[in-house]
């Protein structure tokens, strides 16, 4: 039953409140300030009765409390806080995580590209080295077995092989090099 209308008609200068169980009613002249303040009573006593109990009278109390702030002191004259909307906050920041997690997921496939290539070029110096040693040693043997014999063909070879080197910049130029010495040598 909804006794507090029918008492509101018979008080109309007056706040009627109508507790039931833990349910309280309110009526009165400003119906939305007495609904106002009863749903704020409600939400801030919903948890706590169900997890310590509550009293009526606590109730009532909070409600005749808010009802008092809510007819003289103006709580919502001071600015109110933006509303939390969702939605806006999901499309401000979706292509920001976009970006972020193309940056993240491409950034580390850029990453481990140049550690490949970095690795591929240590290698292919070290080759390179290596050939490079191997091909003047054997340019080396070369120009020494012309000391003691002069054959041209060998002296081509020799000199061949030595701008060759200078100017090779790979191992398979470098294996070139060292093949045209190896040449040279059997000639003598």
């Amino acid at each position: 039953m909804d006794y507090a209308p029918a008492l509101a008609r018979e008080f109309p200068d007056d706040i009627v409140l109508v507790a039931q169980g833990y349910w309280t009613d309110a009526a009165g002249k400003d119906q939305e300030r007495v609904d106002s303040a009863r749903n704020y009573a409600s939400g801030r006593y919903e948890i706590g009765t169900f997890l310590k109990g509550g009293s009526v009278d606590g109730r009532v109390s909070t409600i005749l409390t808010r009802l008092d702030e809510l007819s003289r002191r103006k709580p919502f004259g001071r600015p109110q806080p933006e509303t939390y909307d969702p939605a806006q906050t999901i499309t401000r920041y979706t292509p920001l995580a976009w970006g972020g997690s193309a940056v993240v997921l491409g950034g580390g496939a850029l990453a481990g590209f140049a550690v490949r290539r970095r690795k591929r070029q240590r290698l292919e110096e070290a080759e390179l080295q290596k050939a490079k040693a191997k091909a003047y040693a054997k340019i080396s043997e070369l120009g020494t077995a012309l000391l003691d014999s002069h054959p041209p063909e060998a002296a081509e070879r020799y000199t061949t092989a030595r701008d060759l080197f200078e100017q090779a910049r790979t191992a398979e130029a470098m294996a070139e090099v060292e093949r045209i010495a190896e040449e040279g040598l059997a000639l003598l």
